[in-house]
C-alpha cells in the first residue's frame, strides 16, 4: 500500500500546493476516488452553459454586465463538501455514479481536475490585464502538479483513460504525453466530448500569447502549431498526438444539437 493514497470507496480533495494557482490567486485543489490503482480515469472539468471558461484581455477576464453580472469564466475550485453535494444531486452522474452497476469505470481510481485558470488548463503566465486585474493562468502546471501526484502514489498504473469536456478535452492534449513518458507500457485512451475548436479564426493568435501556451506545448504539438497560428485547429493537435503515440487511441465526440456550440 503507498502511503498518501486517496482511500478507497471515497472522494478525497488534494491540496499539490507547488506553484499551483487559480486565476484570481485562490488555492487549487482536485478530487481522487480511491480504486483499483492499476486503472485510471482522469476527467478534466469543462465550460458550462454559464461562461465560457476562458480569459484572454480585460473584458473577457473582468465580470462582464453583458452576462448580467456573472463572471464569464471559472475562477476558483468547488469545495469537497459542494463537490459531493453536486454528486447526490445527479449534476455529476455518468463516471461519478460510482455505485451504478453499468459504469465502466466502477471500481477505478477516478481523477477529477477542476477548472479555475481561464485558460483552457493550456497556460502557465501571470498577467496584468488592469488595475487591480491579475489573473494568474496556471492552468497547465496545475494539471502538470496532479500528473506529479499520480506518478508518486500511483506508480502501478496499467491502464489509464483521459476525458474531459469540452473546455476540459483540450486539456488532456498538454498532459497526456507527461503519462507516456512515466506509463511506458500502459494501455492510454483519450476520449473527450465536444472539444471540438469551434473557435473564432484569430483565437489561438489572441489567447495563446497571452497564457504563454507556444513555450508549453510538447514536440508532437509543436508540430502542429508551428503553422499560422491563425490557420490552426483543434483537430490539428488530435492528429500530432495520435500519429507520435501510435498504441494510444484518440476520439473526441460531440452530439448534433450542441446549445454551447
Amino acid at each position: 500500500e503507498v502511503a498518501g493514497r486517496a482511500p478507497v470507496g471515497e472522494f478525497s480533495a488534494v491540496a499539490p500546493g507547488g506553484d499551483t494557482l487559480c486565476a484570481r490567486g485562490g488555492p487549487f485543489h482536485f478530487f481522487v476516488h480511491g480504486g483499483d490503482p492499476r486503472r485510471v480515469v482522469i476527467d478534466f472539468e469543462g465550460g458550462e452553459t454559464t461562461f465560457l471558461g476562458v480569459c484572454w484581455d480585460s473584458w473577457s477576464c473582468t465580470i462582464g454586465g453583458q452576462l448580467g453580472g456573472q463572471p464569464i469564466f471559472k475562477d476558483s475550485v468547488e469545495s469537497l463538501d459542494d463537490f459531493e453535494a453536486a454528486r447526490e444531486a445527479g449534476q455529476l452522474a455518468g463516471i461519478y455514479d460510482v455505485d451504478h452497476p453499468d459504469n465502466p469505470f466502477g471500481g477505478w481510481t477516478i481523477v477529477r481536475v477542476p477548472l479555475c485558470s481561464g485558460d483552457l488548463f493550456w497556460g502557465d503566465a501571470t498577467i496584468d490585464y488592469g488595475p487591480d486585474l491579475t489573473i494568474h493562468h496556471r492552468g497547465f502546471r496545475n494539471g502538470q502538479a496532479v500528473m506529479a501526484w499520480l506518478q508518486t502514489h500511483y506508480p502501478e498504473i496499467e491502464e489509464v483513460v483521459f476525458t474531459g469536456t469540452s473546455i476540459g478535452g483540450y486539456g488532456v492534449m498538454l498532459q497526456v504525453p507527461t503519462v507516456m513518458e512515466t506509463y511506458a507500457d500502459a494501455r492510454v485512451t483519450v476520449l473527450v466530448d465536444s472539444a471540438v475548436g469551434i473557435i473564432t479564426q484569430s483565437f489561438f493568435a489572441d489567447a495563446f500569447p497571452m497564457w504563454n501556451s507556444l513555450d508549453l506545448l510538447p514536440d508532437e504539438l509543436m508540430t502542429a502549431s508551428r503553422q499560422n497560428l491563425e490557420d490552426l485547429r483543434m483537430e490539428d493537435f488530435y492528429v500530432a498526438l495520435a500519429n507520435t503515440h501510435p498504441s494510444i487511441r484518440v476520439a473526441q465526440y460531440t452530439s448534433a444539437h450542441d446549445g454551447v456550440q
